[in-house]
């Protein structure tokens, strides 16, 4: 797939991987010009000066990078607000299992330990119950469909 950019900016191309590091590994072999990875993945690669960081997805700033723009700073609308770490259960868990597990994910949230291992890798911590979760998960179905029905999928 094509897409436009705006500002003069060249066109580009999609092409598909099947993770960061097969992403990683294009953008370091020159294969291709850029490419989206999970950032916690690249801070390595980027505080080692292998590979430079051009903008992040998410609206929040990247406590280590605040130097870094977002793509709404740089006027580039992508429906994407933030990314999303999430633990499902099959359909049909009983929900007092549901509410264990959330008491326990929600207390991991809270270590300190675990707050700062994921502070490390910039990674801020969001926590949502199963009903927030699926409102999110909802929302962004919608969101990638109208991105889908544009072209960008």
């Amino acid at each position: 797939m094509i897409v436009e950019q705006k500002e003069g900016l060249k066109k580009f191309r999609y092409v598909p991987f099947k993770g960061d590091s097969e992403i990683i590994s294009a953008v370091l072999g020159d294969h291709v010009e850029a490419g989206v990875v999970t950032f916690s993945v690249a801070v390595p690669l980027i505080k080692a000066g292998k590979i430079r960081v051009l903008a992040i997805i998410p609206e929040n700033k990247m406590p280590d990078f605040p130097e870094v723009p977002n793509l709404y700073e740089l006027g580039y609308e992508t429906g994407f607000r933030q990314f999303y770490l999430a633990t499902f259960a099959p359909k049909g868990t009983p929900q007092p299992i549901i509410r264990k597990l959330e008491k326990a994910i929600e207390e991991t949230t809270k270590d300190a330990g675990f707050r700062s291992k994921m502070g490390n890798m910039n990674m801020p911590i969001l926590y949502k119950n199963s009903e927030q979760l699926n409102a999110l998960v909802q929302e962004m179905k919608r969101t990638y469909f109208d991105l889908a029905k544009k072209g960008l999928f």
